[in-house]
């Protein structure tokens, strides 16, 4: 009997390494040691689970990799040489701005010290003042001058003389107004306020330190962070790819066509990102060094406020994210799950169940992948059982016992966002912003989660 059971075991070996084509070989029949009903010395039927294959619409997600940037970086920098004032303690005892903090727009943030520019406006109002004076005395001058000659009382050669004294004189007081103008200008520069709303950075110059509109100019930098900035890059090739399957229907946009793209990013760990951006930029070259062009998405990144941790932005400049395009659809596609897939030296394939519930190898075509899933660009038609569980265990052939899976329920394919959620004002939102694989509560059910 152990003899038997030995022999039987080096056949299902043999079979199973291809050795010999199933059902070509013989088996021989062992008397006692089978089940009542089944063939003595064959293998109970594998069970395997199956997906039927049908055409549908599904996501067409093109992903990448971008990096953050803030969508506003201003360099603050003095224009005018002069020692800096105290700014972490202004004349009301509280600091212009914290470092790495929220500043608005229109609020100061450095004083350079005014008393030599407030001296120079002054000097530079006598100067004006100065020469005013001469330019009334020019001119009751040449008034004088007129009436005298006209009475034979003055030299032509006097009110000449005159004239050309009175246009001098006008000529410097309009040199002293812009002179006036421009010290006045010098002493606005020494009050130096942000721009932009949005966070700065690190100051780079300590109180009483020297600036000056050179090589010292350079103060602190403040970004705007919200919106964000998302720049990506796709390759030639996907870009012609992308171009022949939008040609040949193979991609559907939405109403707003290839100038209305919208991206889903997921941060670096995985969670998802509460909003969504949308596409501002692409570059109109690709880069002859790289084969890549640039495309840039702007995104809503607004602060979040929290009791336990100060204000902050989800997004920080130069982070990496995941992300992915959203809208866009691929109408009478076909895709089997991931697993179901076996790679091989010639290329990709599957188990598709034919008659008598045998397997037969089907060469196929992929595509990208959607979800969980691989498209099919060839190789399967609708109504093809394909083995998804047990297909490493089959033998081409060979019955098996097959068991249907259920139908797969795909997210509905959104065009568009309806609305922006709400600003994350809590703790438990912003801890549940943290949980991978969830979005907070405020967001609104039209918004698809990631495929």
């Amino acid at each position: 009997m152990g003899h038997l059971i030995s022999h039987r075991n080096q056949l299902k070996w043999i079979l199973r390494t291809g050795l010999f084509a199933a059902g070509s070989a013989t088996l021989p029949f062992v008397a006692g040691c089978d089940k009542p009903g089944q063939a003595a010395g064959a293998p109970p039927p594998i069970e395997v689970t199956y997906t039927t294959v049908k055409t549908e619409t599904v996501p067409a997600d093109y992903s990448f990799i971008g990096q953050t940037e803030a969508s506003q970086s201003v360099e603050i920098r003095a224009r005018v040489q002069g020692f800096l004032l105290d700014w972490q303690k202004n004349a009301e005892g509280k600091p212009n701005f914290l470092e790495g903090m929220e500043v608005e727009k229109g609020q100061l943030l450095f004083q350079i010290d005014p008393k030599e520019f407030e001296v120079a406006v002054e000097e530079a109002n006598s100067n004006l003042d100065r020469a005013t004076a001469r330019d009334n005395r020019a001119q009751r001058e040449v008034k004088r001058l007129t009436d005298a000659v006209a009475s034979n009382a003055a030299a032509l050669k006097e009110l000449d003389d005159a004239v050309s004294e009175q246009l001098q004189s006008k000529a410097d007081v309009r040199l002293q107004k812009a002179t006036l103008e421009a010290r006045k200008l010098d002493l606005s520069y020494t009050t130096i306020k942000s721009p932009i709303k949005g966070v700065i950075g690190r100051a780079q110059r300590d109180v009483g330190s020297l600036v000056d509109a050179s090589s010292n100019s350079l103060l602190a930098t403040v970004l705007q962070l919200d919106p964000t900035y998302v720049n990506f890059s796709f390759s030639e090739r996907d870009y012609i790819q992308w171009r022949k399957d939008v040609e040949m229907g193979k991609i559907v946009m939405p109403a707003g066509g290839p100038d209305k793209l919208y991206i889903d990013i997921t941060l670096i760990d995985g969670t998802p990102y509460p909003y969504w951006g949308e596409v501002n930029f692409a570059d109109v070259r690709i880069d002859p060094q790289t084969g890549t062009a640039s495309v840039r998405a702007s995104i809503p990144n607004p602060l979040l406020i929290s009791p336990q941790r100060k204000p902050d932005h989800l997004l920080k400049p130069g982070q990496f994210v995941k992300g992915k395009i959203v809208g866009w659809q691929r109408p009478n596609t076909i895709s089997v799950p991931q697993k179901s897939i076996i790679q091989s030296a010639a290329g990709a394939y599957v188990y598709v169940i034919g008659g008598d519930n045998k397997p037969e190898v089907r060469p196929v075509k992929l595509g990208s992948w959607t979800g969980l899933e691989w498209i099919v660009m060839d190789g399967l038609a609708a109504g093809d059982r394909v083995i998804v569980d047990g297909a490493l265990k089959v033998i081409p052939n060979v019955p098996v016992k097959p068991t249907a899976l259920p139908p797969t329920v795909r997210p509905q394919v959104i065009t568009k966002p309806s609305t922006a959620p709400a600003e994350l004002k809590n703790q438990a939102e912003l801890e549940q912003l943290r949980m991978p694989g969830t979005r907070p509560a405020t967001q609104p059910a039209t918004q698809p989660a990631p495929y």
